[in-house]
């Protein structure tokens, strides 16, 4: 069975967000925005690591919100646009503290962070 959060809108029409899970935990988790945060265990670092704070979403929720509930469509650069801004507070993902954490142990450095700090869309 597959699983796929559906809402009502105040008209009456049906939609559909996300796409389908396997279990029904899975399908809502983006939309559950008052969840103090959302975490999973890490094995190899016997860690809970967190992977979203707090009424904190990812832009593509947000434009898909927007588009199904509200009507509202964005072109890729408007969506860039607010990816960019200081609103977004970036969270290191998992894999990136990872990264990082391989970089700084072997003393090494992201050429192109370090030259291109600036860049936009890397």
């Amino acid at each position: 069975m597959k699983y796929r959060v559906g809402i009502q809108l105040s008209n009456g029409k049906d939609v559909l967000l996300g796409k389908y899970e396997e279990n029904p935990e899975y399908a809502l988790h983006c939309y559950e925005f008052d969840k103090s945060s959302f975490t999973y265990y890490d094995e190899d670092t016997q860690q809970e690591r967190r992977i979203l704070q707090r009424n904190h979403i990812s832009i593509s929720i947000l434009v898909e919100l927007m588009a199904k509930i509200g009507n509202v469509f964005w072109k890729t650069d408007v969506q860039r646009s607010i990816a960019e801004t200081n609103a977004n507070i970036n969270q290191l993902s998992p894999s990136r503290e990872w990264l990082d954490g391989i970089l700084q142990e072997d003393g090494m450095v992201d050429v192109f962070r370090h030259y291109y700090s600036d860049a936009k869309a890397r």
